[in-house]
């Protein structure tokens, strides 16, 4: 599935990998339908099928409070992924939550970890997306939101440097969305 995949062969990555979930179901562990899930959501999602992509979300959101190995990174996961599912879709107070849980769970895994920092860059790109679909029509709500996403950009300002080379395009992204919610808030 990820052979085709990389090929661009969509559904089919996406057919091999139903089948690989179905054999996981019948011989597999938690772990592995996990994976497999994953893989479902992330084929779905680049077919532009975001309804299925949050389905399998949800799956792995499932499976990975019965995995053995590593929980609240797979739970991280499998929340981030749905984060970008959500905002694909539209629904930007779901993709927040989303990636706020995500972010609870990087935390819980490893706060020392990049993948803890990098999920407050997440969350504040949520947070933005969330205050431009609502720009219009609730200028408090913006505040809240931008305000929400700076104070996360912060945390990832200092956090993410220490990282060296392999966050550095993680710094440059903060260093974008932090400069865009400024300039959004100030249009306000």
């Amino acid at each position: 599935g990820c052979v085709y995949r990389r090929q661009e062969r969509l559904d089919d990555a996406y057919r091999t990998h139903q089948a690989a979930y179905r054999l996981r179901e019948e011989h597999g562990s938690f772990d592995e339908r996990w994976e497999t899930a994953i893989s479902l959501a992330v084929d779905a999602a680049l077919a532009r099928r975001d309804n299925e992509a949050e389905r399998w979300c949800r799956v792995a959101i499932d499976l990975a409070a019965r995995a053995s190995e590593q929980p609240d990174a797979k739970h991280a996961q499998a929340w981030n992924r749905l984060a970008v599912v959500s905002t694909s879709l539209g629904r930007h107070e779901k993709a927040v939550e989303a990636a706020r849980t995500a972010r609870d769970c990087w935390r819980k895994h490893d706060i020392t970890a990049l993948t803890a920092a990098r999920a407050d860059v997440e969350l504040a790109g949520a947070l933005i997306k969330y205050a431009e679909s609502v720009y219009d029509s609730d200028a408090a709500k913006v505040r809240q939101l931008l305000n929400e996403a700076l104070e996360c950009l912060a945390r990832g300002a200092d956090e993410l440097p220490p990282f060296g080379n392999e966050a550095a395009a993680d710094v440059r992204r903060c260093i974008e969305q932090t400069d865009f919610a400024r300039r959004l808030l100030a249009s306000l």
